[in-house]
Order: C-alpha cells, then structure tokens, then sequence
C-alpha cells in the first residue's frame, strides 16, 4: 500500500484496483510500505518520469494527518474481506511495531525493512527475535 493511500476510504480501493490490475482475486501478503502517509494532491504513482513519488509541499514532502494504526484497521479489513490472505508492514522500527502489535486484531506476519553492511539494523533485527518471532523480512539494494 502506497503512501498517498492510507486513508480509511482508500485502503480497499486501492487493494481492488490492484487486484483488477493482476486480474487476481486475493493478494497472499499486502504490506504497509511505510508507517507514514503522504497527503494525496494528484496521483502521482505512476508518473515514472518525474522520478518522484511522493508530493512536496512548502518546506519539503508533504505528510498526511493519517496514522498508521488507522491504516492497519483497515489491512485487517482486507483480510476479513478475502482480498489479502495476510497483511504485514514495511520500514516500521521497533517503537511503532510494538504499537501496532498492543492495538491489533490480527498481528503483521512480515515487517520488510532495509539490511546491509552498512545498514545492519542488530537492535531491530533482535527486537523482532524476541518479540514478534518471524516478523522480520530483509531487502538490500
């Protein structure tokens, strides 16, 4: 789920559109990208050429009031629904999984989070280990 789609009255919209898109009829894991929205100006996802997803305002990108728990009630919603078999979240640390994790009805089963040399994430990594056991997936560029 992209940034500018957090709103509670996008969340379904968007997993239908791209289910539409797929001509899928379920998405085995839908994720959070990242635990913050963007404000919705235009849509700008698939804009390639400006290089840009994410709108600016005065002062630099452009935030929404949206939270992420707000978000997440409605991921849990596309798992009651069967558009997702599972929802999970992506880029979140430790303070905000723990949040979600003392407000849900159904726990992430993924969080996806950058890990490099250089970018090893230990705290992270044994924040997950201890609490929420399998959460942690790994990308790197």
């Amino acid at each position: 789920l992209w940034n500018n789609f957090h709103a509670n009255d996008q969340v379904v919209p968007t997993i239908n559109e791209t289910l539409d898109n797929l001509k899928l009829h379920y998405i085995d894991l839908y994720l959070i990208h990242w635990p913050f929205g963007f404000k919705v100006t235009i849509c700008i996802l698939y804009v390639y050429e400006t290089a840009s997803l994410r709108p600016f305002g005065k002062g630099g990108a452009a935030y929404s009031n949206v939270g992420y728990l707000e978000t997440w009630q409605v991921m849990e919603e596309c798992i009651k629904l069967g558009l997702a078999k599972s929802t999970g979240i992506s880029n979140f640390n430790a303070e905000q999984i723990q949040r979600i994790l003392r407000n849900c009805e159904m726990k992430p089963v993924c969080n996806l989070v950058e890990v490099n040399p250089n970018f090893d994430q230990k705290e992270l990594i044994e924040f997950c280990k201890h609490c929420c056991r399998g959460l942690l997936s790994a990308w790197s560029q």
